[in-house]
């Protein structure tokens, strides 16, 4: 739900869902610490590997807290420009709305 959130409000962010199950290759060749897992990528390339114990650090997933950590977290490591729900794009709320979310691999 957090990451639902975060997509709808950060415009210059792709966020995409990939079941580990699809996924052999990358876990392969990136050493998971568990799941879930965030992978912040700039231009094709991987610049961040984000385990559990880094999303999961100061609220549990099911904590009123956590989605403002993981807005701060995503803001450190440069995958979103700010860590409010603020959206840097100058796309109107009928596109907004009209945007998927998610995508699945």
């Amino acid at each position: 739900r957090a990451l639902d959130k975060l997509a709808k409000s950060h415009m210059e962010a792709q966020f995409c869902r990939l079941p580990v199950e699809k996924a052999l290759f990358l876990t392969h060749m990136v050493e998971l610490e568990g799941l879930p897992a965030i992978f912040v990528l700039h231009e094709g390339s991987v610049t961040r590997h984000l385990p559990p114990s880094r999303l999961f650090e100061f609220a549990s997933g099911s904590s009123p807290l956590f989605p403002g950590h993981l807005a701060k977290l995503l803001h450190r490591v440069d995958a979103i420009t700010s860590p409010d729900g603020a959206s840097s794009g100058g796309e109107s709320e009928d596109e907004e709305e009209r945007r998927p979310t998610w995508k699945r691999a």
